[in-house]
Parts: C-alpha cells; structure tokens; sequence
C-alpha cells in the first residue's frame, strides 16, 4: 500500500474490532472504529474515506444497508463487508461496485488480502 489509508471500522463485536484493528496496524493504516450502521452511516454522510470495513449484521442499520446508501448517494468508495454467510450475500450485492466480502472467521492474510483487493480495486 503506498501511503496510509484512511479506513472506518464497524462492527457491534468489541473483540473482533480490537482484533481488525491489531491485524491492520502493521499496514499503517489510520481506522476510526464505530460500532453500529447508524453511526457509521451518519459518518460516511459527512467524511470520507479510503475504505469501508463493515459487518452486515449489526443492531440499527445493517451494514449492506449502508453500502446501498452510499452507493445510492453516488459513492464509489470501496467497501469490504464481513460476514459468517458469505454465500448468501451474492444476491444483494449485485450490482454494488467495489465490494469485498470476508467471510467469518478469518485469517491475517484473508483480511490483507481483501483490504488489497478492494483498494486495488479502486485504482
């Protein structure tokens, strides 16, 4: 990655937050942690930023719902959705642009691979 990305966290999960944010920080990467789709929708609205790593399910606004929203709102910023079905989500993730699902549980590469992916898919 050539410079430090701007990314935004969220997920209503404590430890995985905290450990999404230890297995980012060796990629020098700035993240602003939220733990709810209304404060993450809320956030996108008025910042931007590189990336979006969020979990579809979290109480309030769900995080696929968010992604509509955004992209609704014309934004094209790539989005990584986390997610323990990752087979049901081909459906409502047609047609979304930059997404990458990371289906639960992970490991390390998995998840620098999918921040790769989608940020390579921004360029």
């Amino acid at each position: 990655m050539p410079r430090s990305l701007r990314i935004v966290l969220a997920d209503d999960n404590p430890p995985l937050r905290f450990c999404v944010l230890d297995l980012l920080s060796p990629l020098g990467v700035d993240v602003t942690e939220l733990d709810d789709g209304d404060q993450l929708q809320r956030l996108l609205a008025k910042a931007q930023f590189d990336l979006v790593i969020t979990d579809v399910r979290m109480p309030g606004v769900q995080g696929v719902d968010v992604l509509r929203g955004r992209r609704a709102a014309g934004d094209c910023t790539p989005f990584v959705v986390m997610t323990g079905a990752p087979d049901e989500l081909d459906d409502q993730l047609a047609g979304l642009g930059r997404v990458v699902v990371l289906g639960k549980p992970f490991t390390v590469e998995e998840l620098h691979s999918a921040v790769d992916r989608a940020i390579s898919s921004a360029a």
